[in-house]
Parts: C-alpha cells; sequence; structure tokens
C-alpha cells in the first residue's frame, strides 16, 4: 500500500504573484497552480508554510479562501520569522519542499540532506544549484518532478 508524499508550499512568489502595471498591488494565483494541486492532491498531503506576520497572514488566509485555495491543504502554516519558517518546514518531515527564495532552500539543506527542494523562479539566469535544490520556471515542470516520485 502506498502512503502520501508530503510536499510543503509556499505562499507568496510560489502560489501568488504580484499583479504588473496597475494592478500591483494586487495578488493573482500563479499559472497551472489549481491544475497542478488537482492532480498532486491525490497522492500527496500539501502544506503550506509562508513567512507572514498576523496582519499579511489573516489577510493571506482570507485570499485562499477567496481564490478556493484553502481545501487543497492538510495544514496551513503561517511563521512571524524566517527562522521560525526554516524550524516548521525541518519539523514536518516532507518529502519536497517548493519556495521562490534560494536562501530558504540552502538554509533547508543544511538542515535536511533528504528532502527534495524546488526552486519555482521565473528568472532564467537562475539555475540549479547541484546537491541544494532543483529549479523551475513553471508548476507544470514542478509537478512533472514530483510526479516522478515513487512512495513505497
Amino acid at each position: 500500500m502506498n502512503k502520501k508524499i508530503r510536499v510543503g508550499v509556499d505562499l507568496g512568489g510560489t502560489i501568488a504573484e504580484r499583479g504588473k502595471g496597475e494592478k500591483g498591488g494586487e495578488f493573482f494565483i500563479k499559472k497551472d497552480v489549481k491544475e497542478s494541486f488537482d492532480i498532486l492532491k491525490d497522492y500527496a498531503d500539501l502544506l503550506l508554510i509562508s513567512k507572514a506576520g498576523e496582519k499579511v497572514a489573516n489577510k493571506s488566509k482570507e485570499w485562499l479562501e477567496i481564490n478556493k485555495l484553502t481545501s487543497y491543504f492538510r495544514e496551513i502554516y503561517f511563521e512571524k520569522t524566517k527562522d521560525e519558517k526554516i524550524n516548521r518546514i525541518l519539523s514536518l518531515n516532507l518529502d519536497f519542499f517548493i519556495d521562490d527564495k534560494i536562501d530558504i532552500l540552502i538554509e533547508l539543506r543544511k538542515g535536511n540532506k533528504n528532502i527534495n527542494l524546488i526552486l519555482l523562479n521565473e528568472n532564467p539566469k537562475i539555475k540549479n544549484y547541484k546537491g541544494v535544490y532543483i529549479k523551475f520556471e513553471n508548476w507544470k515542470g514542478v509537478l512533472n518532478y514530483i510526479c516522478q516520485y515513487k512512495v513505497v
């Protein structure tokens, strides 16, 4: 019998992106997020782990509800500091963690050599960092990578 894999996901820059131009203050769901979550939910426990103070965390929870994303997550955590976020991720025994920030992934690698770290970042100048993370520019790449992972 297969158990579900555990996939941690950051919010800002990973699931949500800030609009451009006149919509610069608004946040939107990144392309292919819902489609990816629809596939992943059947064999993965999705956990949202993000850094935010209380005010931003409350607005983020509201945004997740409005955009019908809350139900995808088994657990949702908002940590006040970067160190608290890293410690939370390390405590959750994740198979994968997806973030848009390189420094978070480097710190996670120092604390856990086994977690599969994924950088989701559209910047084509940023490359894979061997031994630390694998980089994708979109959710389709992330989904294909995770779907190759077999849990026995």
